[in-house]
């Protein structure tokens, strides 16, 4: 007597005897068939619960799994708070490295670029050959805290304007809808779930201490209070006088004060005198005046210290 030969296969379906089967033995008569294929299917199943049982330790537990490896795992959307896995491009993106960089070497050279939540977390370097703006990704669904850094090079400017008018920036002295980098100026803004709030080296220019205005009449604050103001002297009447506003208010007192002549021609007259103390505000204004009895000063100008 010999074992019926097995084979790791599915049958379909099992053969049924017939009454009119004749009795028929051997590998491949008709009384074995159902036999072997029964037998088919229990040595199929038998091989596939051994491969699964035979593999278990290379399986990780359900709980506290310890992985070797590489494994991977899909990378949650930006900005996700849950429990999903955090994978390292997640995390690269979330700590304080910039997850992108676009502009770098020669720079963002279009005119005008309008950037998206992708670009949130990224550098932004700004190199064109003219002005240039950059308008803010849409506020909608940033969570506090994302930023979004730009820096400006070459010899222009870059304005940076929000995506809404009242997602206002915070330039440290007050609210505004874009700001304006100067040559090599960066700053970096930070959504604050309310309005996006600035710093940087802008910030340092436009902020108290490095306050100013770079004008024909204008002011320069620095960090030790000391602030330096100029401007113009209108033309004086003879024997007469004026009154010069300075631009900004000296916050405590004037320190010093000095006339420059303006343009001279033969026979013209310059300014003869300026007296802060003869007016009724010294730390907002001075007194000029015309010694000549019958000449007109020329256009004269000012360099004032104070604090």
């Amino acid at each position: 007597m010999t074992d019926l030969v097995e084979s790791s296969t599915w049958t379909p379906g099992i053969r049924q005897f017939e009454t009119s089967d004749p009795v028929e033995g051997g590998p491949d008569g008709i009384d074995n068939v159902p036999l072997r294929q029964l037998a088919n299917r229990t040595r199929y199943l038998k091989d596939v619960q051994d491969a699964q049982a035979g593999g278990l330790e290379m399986k990780a537990p359900l709980a506290s799994p310890a992985f070797t490896g590489s494994p991977q795992a899909p990378v949650p959307q930006q900005f996700d708070n849950t429990s999903k896995i955090a994978t390292t491009a997640f995390v690269q993106r979330a700590l304080g490295n910039f997850n992108a960089s676009s502009g770098t070497g020669s720079g963002i050279i279009a005119a005008a670029v309008t950037l998206t939540n992708d670009d949130v977390g990224g550098f932004h370097y700004f190199n064109g050959p003219t002005n240039q703006t950059a308008t803010l990704p849409s506020e909608v669904g940033l969570p506090p805290g994302a930023a979004i850094a730009f820096q400006r090079g070459a010899q222009y400017s870059l304005t940076i304007g929000t995506n809404k008018a009242n997602a206002i920036i915070d330039t440290t002295i007050g609210l505004a809808s874009s700001i304006m980098l100067a040559t090599g100026e960066f700053v970096v803004l930070v959504w604050s779930g309310t309005y996006w709030q600035a710093f940087g080296t802008y910030t340092q220019r436009v902020g108290q201490p490095f306050a100013n205005s770079l004008t024909s009449s204008g002011y320069q604050k620095l960090p030790s209070g000391l602030i330096i103001q100029w401007g113009s002297v209108p033309n004086i009447p003879a024997g007469g006088s004026v009154t010069v506003n300075y631009p900004i208010a000296f916050p405590n007192s004037l320190l010093s004060i000095s006339a420059i002549a303006g343009a001279t021609s033969t026979g013209s007259s310059a300014i003869n005198g300026l007296m802060a103390g003869a007016s009724s505000n010294p730390k907002a204004l001075f007194v000029a005046w015309n010694g000549s009895s019958n000449l007109t000063t020329q256009m004269g100008a000012y360099i004032s210290l104070g604090y």
